[in-house]
C-alpha cells in the first residue's frame, strides 16, 4: 500500500536528514569521489521525492534509498566510462600515473565491476555492514531478517566477492 500522508513535505525532509550521510558514503565508496557522489545523492534523493508518494508504507527506508543511490551511481558510472573511452579514442586522455596508482585504479575498477554484478539485496548487506559498520543485529532489524541469516549472507557474499575478483584479476592478466 502506498503512504499517504498530511505532510509529505515534513516528512520527506525528515527523511533526508536520516539517510543522506549513509548514502554519501555509500555513493563515495563506489565510486573513490566525494563530489560525484554528492551528484549522484542528491539525484538520487530527487528520484525519491518523485516516488515518495507511490512508496509502499511497510518499505524500510535505508534499504530503499540505498537501492535508488547504487542505481543512479551505476548509471552516472556508466555514463563516465563511456565518456572516459570516447575521450581515449579520440586521444584527448593522456594520462600517466605511477605503477602503485595504477594497481590502485585496476583494484577499485575490479571492485565496481564485481560490485555491479550483485544484486541489490547483497549491495545493500555490504553497504550497511562495512560502510556502516552496523553490527548484524542492526542490520538484521533493519532489513527484517535474523542476525543468523545476515551473518551466514555477508560470510556467502566474502566469498563470491573473493572469488570473483580473483577471475576477473586472472582474466585481466591474460587477456
Amino acid at each position: 500500500m502506498a503512504r499517504k500522508s498530511r505532510h509529505p513535505d515534513i516528512e520527506f525532509t525528515a527523511f533526508v536528514t536520516e539517510h543522506r550521510p549513509s548514502a554519501v558514503r555509500y555513493a563515495t565508496f563506489f565510486t573513490q569521489s566525494t563530489e560525484l557522489a554528492k551528484e549522484i545523492v542528491s539525484d538520487a534523493f530527487i528520484t525519491a521525492w518523485r516516488d515518495w508518494s507511490q512508496k509502499p508504507s511497510d518499505a524500510r527506508n535505508e534499504a530503499w534509498i540505498i537501492v535508488i543511490v547504487r542505481n543512479q551511481a551505476f548509471n552516472t558510472m556508466r555514463s563516465e566510462r563511456a565518456r572516459s573511452a570516447r575521450e581515449h579514442r579520440t586521444g584527448v586522455a593522456f594520462l600517466q600515473s605511477k605503477s602503485n596508482e595504477q594497481s590502485f585504479s585496476e583494484r577499485v575498477y575490479l571492485l565496481q565491476e564485481v560490485w555491479g554484478k550483485l544484486d541489490d539485496d547483497a549491495c545493500i548487506l555490504l553497504a550497511m555492514s562495512y560502510l556502516e559498520k552496523k553490527s548484524d543485529d542492526e542490520i538484521a532489524r533493519v532489513l527484517g531478517i535474523s542476525a543468523a541469516a545476515v551473518s551466514m549472507r555477508l560470510s556467502r557474499l566474502r566469498r563470491q566477492l573473493k572469488e570473483d575478483i580473483l577471475q576477473l584479476e586472472s582474466e585481466s592478466a591474460h587477456g
